[in-house]
């Protein structure tokens, strides 16, 4: 074997130990809620999202932007948000005391069981819905070695390995707050199911507008990561490249945009607003990658719409007010 061709091997074999070290590996199936075996015409249907179904007899949504309006993304029966990553995201109850309703749970079989005494980093992303008007402190993931359903509407009675940590975690409506923690597995864990785990729900609950329905606490749910690789998911790495901030929010007459592109070659980008049943009002050419733009919104009428970024790349919903 001679020394070029030695080299070549030995440079092979440490890109593919750079690929292994680096690779991100989450052992969620469908992670993001995208693949489906068809669209959500309904409430109710987690089950159309593969691999996932519900823990309890309080069932669960599956939102994708091809289902009905009921069930759509970005605009829905609970509110209104684009998908964290994608597409789709799932939906659940975290408190409604009513009979028929109580907790959501949604929950999946990862890809491989863990293993023992090994650390594991877990992360998901959840956005308070606008139609109800009640948080709750405790939305978790709790891992088992065995799949959960039990017939009751009412909480599980589970101890989550990871769990909220702040009242700015359950509260936000407008874009999506992360929650994620670490532990070490006892080995044999093979199911991640994702709710509100805290027996005492009515203490657990805080009051964060007047409802358009009824009281409740309503939770979005994307992007489920579980894994011992801490650098997480690329699309979040990527997402957090590209920039934006809007203010004031609500507004009366000029919406500041505040931008960053991830890409740094010098072309043109786009900022547009749209009514929240996708009407284009305005639209903004940019050609640096970063600054500051004024929108001039004195005279559109009060209401909710959202700005898009980079051509829907990354969304903000904003409210006009006069």
């Amino acid at each position: 074997m001679n020394t070029l061709f030695m080299k070549k091997f030995v440079f092979l074999i440490f890109l593919f130990a750079l690929k292994i070290c680096f690779a991100q590996t989450n052992l969620v199936p469908n992670p993001g809620f995208e693949e489906h075996s068809s669209c959500p015409n309904d409430m109710w249907q987690i089950s159309l999202a593969n691999h996932w179904q519900n823990a309890t007899l309080c069932l669960s949504e599956y939102f994708n932007s091809c289902g009905t309006n009921w069930v759509s993304v970005p605009s829905n029966a609970s509110g209104f948000e684009f998908a964290h990553n994608g597409l789709a995201y799932a939906g659940v109850y975290g408190f409604y005391n009513t009979v028929n309703y109580g907790q959501g749970y949604i929950q999946t079989q990862l890809i491989d069981t863990l293993k023992s005494n090994i650390k594991y980093y877990i992360e998901f992303f959840i956005s308070l819905a606008d139609s109800l008007s009640l948080a709750t402190t405790h939305m978790g993931a709790f891992l088992s070695d065995s799949s959960i359903f039990v017939s009751t509407y009412n909480t599980l009675p589970l101890t989550p390995q990871i769990i909220s940590s702040t009242i700015e975690q359950v509260t936000t409506k407008n874009g999506w707050s992360k929650i994620s923690g670490y532990f070490t597995a006892h080995g044999g864990e093979k199911y991640i199911t994702i709710g509100n785990f805290n027996p005492d729900t009515i203490a657990d609950t805080v009051f964060v507008s007047q409802a358009h329905w009824y009281p409740g606490a309503y939770y979005y749910i994307d992007d489920v990561f579980v894994g011992t690789d801490t650098t997480v998911s690329v699309a979040e790495n990527q997402k957090e490249l590209s920039y934006f901030n809007v203010y004031p929010n609500p507004s009366k007459e000029k919406l500041f945009v505040e931008y960053r592109f991830a890409d740094l070659k010098n072309e043109k980008h786009t900022i547009d607003l749209f009514t929240i049943d996708g009407k284009l009002m305005q639209t903004l050419t940019v050609n640096k990658n970063m600054g500051t733009v004024t929108l001039d919104v004195k005279d559109l009428p009060s209401g909710n719409y959202f700005i898009s970024l980079g051509s829907k790349t990354l969304n903000k919903k904003v409210t006009i007010i006069h």
